[in-house]
């Protein structure tokens, strides 16, 4: 049997180690260690952190976020609720943090999804490298259809 953890990322790994978490099963958008951006991000992020941290899925989610609401404030009264919304769905949500991506009719920021594995401590070559990523899930695969989430801002 292999364990998934649902809620389970580089902040747990750290705090269970990696001879407690070997081989333990868990899905993320975001990974420090997969491309140059991802890279990038994540050492800004440990040289800033006071405990020299890596970000986990949710701090670099909200570093896209705010990133992609910055973009679309360009020729868009940021004051207009309704033309940034417009404007942030209209523009792709494309970023080195979380690869290509969509703002769905529903708000839903659409992007692949990984799964992957826990790592043994002989795997690991440097501190916080904990994982090996075994599948890609697209955002289609990953997230519940449109039509299925009942959304009182979609009309049928």
């Amino acid at each position: 049997m292999q364990v998934c953890g649902p809620i389970y990322n580089v902040n747990v790994t750290k705090g269970l180690g990696l001879a407690a978490g070997q081989g333990v099963l868990g899905v993320t958008p975001f990974y420090r260690d997969q491309n140059a951006g991802t890279r990038a991000f994540s050492a800004r992020f440990n040289a800033d952190s006071p405990k020299h941290a890596m970000p986990n899925d949710m701090q670099a989610a909200m570093y896209s976020a705010v990133t992609h609401v910055l973009r679309a404030t360009g020729g868009v009264d940021p004051q207009d609720g309704r033309a940034m919304v417009a404007a942030m769905k209209a523009m792709p949500a494309d970023d080195t943090l979380f690869g290509q991506g969509v703002i769905r009719d529903d708000g839903r920021k659409m992007h692949p999804v990984y799964l992957f594995t826990t790592k043994t401590p002989a795997e690991s070559t440097q501190d916080w490298d904990f994982y090996r990523i075994l599948a890609t899930l697209s955002a289609d695969a990953a997230f519940r259809p449109l039509a299925d989430g009942g959304c009182p801002l979609i009309k049928a």
